[in-house]
């Protein structure tokens, strides 16, 4: 199978890396560079249990061990760490809460701790741009493809509308499938 992937952002990057790590090598096509948009400003913060009693909770707690997981096998320093999490409130009047709170030594006079959120169990942090320039990089490390250029569209076969290629720029890529990441 052929794949062309549009956007290599975490999600395309994402995707690009799960195929080839089954064999399939893709094509990412990015028009600017790896992780340009939202994929590389986020805030790269990882919570395991914040859905707890949602729907989401067994994909959140699904994809903080993944994390963990992909940060022992990827062998690229992108910034993974777990952390302690506090919710700080910052006022212009000093605050005498710390030491009864036993807030970190790095809060001053100014800002009071309101709670701990998640500690190195539950919470975890990464660089969003570099993560992904580090999947996109073990995914072309196993047989993807990464093209800078611009999708133009589609070309299909006349008879039954199956997708036989991805028109980049002024050339087309033979694809049977395209995901728009």
């Amino acid at each position: 199978m052929k794949v062309c992937i549009a956007g290599a952002g975490v999600i395309g990057a994402s995707i690009a890396y799960q195929l080839a790590l089954r064999g399939v090598g893709a094509t990412l096509i990015e028009r600017h560079e790896v992780a340009n948009a939202a994929s590389g400003k986020s805030g790269g913060f990882l919570a395991r249990d914040w859905c707890e009693g949602t729907p989401q909770d067994a994909l959140a707690r699904l994809s903080f061990d993944m994390h963990q997981d992909l940060a022992d096998v990827l062998g690229t320093d992108y910034g993974y760490r777990r952390v302690d999490t506090y919710a700080i409130g910052a006022s212009a009047h000093a605050s005498s809460g710390r030491a009864a709170l036993d807030t970190p030594s790095w809060v001053d006079g100014r800002c009071a701790l309101q709670g701990r959120l998640g500690d190195t169990r539950s919470t975890a942090q990464l660089h969003p741009a570099a993560f992904t320039r580090a999947l996109v990089d073990a995914a072309c490390a196993r047989g993807a493809t990464l093209r800078h250029g611009c999708v133009r569209g589609v070309v299909a076969d006349a008879r039954d509308a199956r997708l036989t290629g991805v028109q980049v720029d002024e050339e087309v890529i033979d694809a049977d499938a395209l995901v728009i990441a």
